[in-house]
């Protein structure tokens, strides 16, 4: 249930993004690379470093992903600059 300031989708979005901020260490850790392209995500992954659960979290967690990503790269072209 929500209340009329809108914290539950607050707490849920904030939920989402720690959970796709993990998975997206996670992925790094593996040597997995995502890139964005509009709101396409392509994964680069080396054989076998993808189960089906890791598959299934980026469906869940891909709109999160790519604000993440985008959001970083942001900040990176701001250093550059």
């Amino acid at each position: 249930s929500q209340d009329r300031s809108g914290s539950h989708s607050t707490r849920v979005r904030s939920s989402m993004s720690t959970e796709a901020k993990a998975l997206l260490e996670e992925l790094r850790e593996l040597d997995v690379r995502l890139e964005t392209h509009g709101l396409a995500l392509n994964v680069d992954a080396p054989a076998r470093a993808l189960t089906e659960e890791l598959h299934v979290a980026l469906r869940e967690h891909k709109r999160a992903l790519i604000r993440l990503l985008e959001r970083e790269r942001r900040k990176l072209k701001r250093r550059v600059a």
